[in-house]
């Protein structure tokens, strides 16, 4: 990793990723509601247009909260048809 200052070290990090393989499938539509619920994201309509208007930095604080406390919230394992 270089940061912004140009120096070059290793770090370790952890993600959350799907595993397509294991049928999980993201799903974000109820996040997307509980931000409409606290204020985060405001829905307006230009036109023909719906929209979302919102804060990078209060989605992602928000997130981040929500998925300690639900790491399942944005994903479902789809079951075997």
């Amino acid at each position: 990793m270089t940061d912004e200052n140009g120096v070059t070290y290793a770090d370790t990090f952890e993600m959350l990723v799907r595993d397509i393989d294991k049928g999980v499938v993201t799903e974000v539509y109820p996040m997307g509601a509980l931000m409409e619920e606290a204020g985060v994201i405001r829905s307006a309509r230009i036109g023909e247009a719906d929209v979302k208007l919102m804060r990078a930095n209060e989605v992602y604080a928000f997130t981040a909260r929500e998925m300690r406390r639900d790491p399942f919230l944005l994903y479902y394992i789809k079951k075997d048809e």
